[in-house]
């Protein structure tokens, strides 16, 4: 016996079926936590993912959220609609910690890369007083660090990020989901 074709199709506003060539259209499909939808994301708030792993607010942007996983999670950061998350009740939120320079330690990082099962290096920079920064090939720019992130502005490093550690910055990939060069303090 041949079983008609089927497919299903999830919108987010409707599902659309189809089997022997009939097409039957449905009721909304809403994620399962949809009757506890957020419109916005406020930084530190914590929420959960759609994978259902927790997480904490680190930037939005319009109905946007950037979140970071908790470190028992490999401390992954993605970028989610607002809907998406599912607040976590559990956990009040806590203001904005203020953007202050200098949170990471200042002086001179080597930095490193594996690749193939083997250590690379790469150009290291200066940390210095005031939010600045040199290269160690020539140029600099700014740096802030807020929240165990630092990113840089201008100079050899400008649009990267990077995870703070002890006398460390990891930094991050172009898309901030993780780590791949380790800088640490000489």
């Amino acid at each position: 016996m041949k079983r008609p074709a089927f497919s299903a199709i999830n919108t987010g506003a409707a599902l659309i079926a189809t089997a022997a060539g009939g097409l039957a259209v449905g009721a909304p499909v809403q994620p399962a936590h949809a009757q506890e939808k957020m419109e916005s994301c406020r930084v530190a708030q914590r929420v959960t993912t759609p994978g259902g792993v927790p997480a904490t607010v680190i930037a939005t942007k319009g109905s946007g959220c950037t979140v970071r996983t908790d470190p028992e999670n490999h401390s992954l950061v993605s970028t989610w609609a607002a809907f998406m998350f599912k607040p976590m009740a559990s956990s009040p939120v806590a203001p904005p910690r203020a953007v202050t320079p200098g949170v990471a330690k200042l002086g001179s990082y080597h930095c490193v890369f594996f690749i193939n099962g083997m250590l690379q290096t790469v150009p290291g920079f200066t940390l210095q007083g005031g939010g600045r920064y040199t290269h160690q090939n020539g140029g600099g720019g700014t740096y802030r660090a807020n929240a165990g992130v630092i990113e840089f502005s201008g100079g050899p490093l400008a649009g990267q990020a990077g995870k703070l550690g002890p006398n460390k910055v990891h930094l991050f990939n172009e898309s901030r989901s993780r780590t791949v060069i380790d800088c640490g303090t000489k």
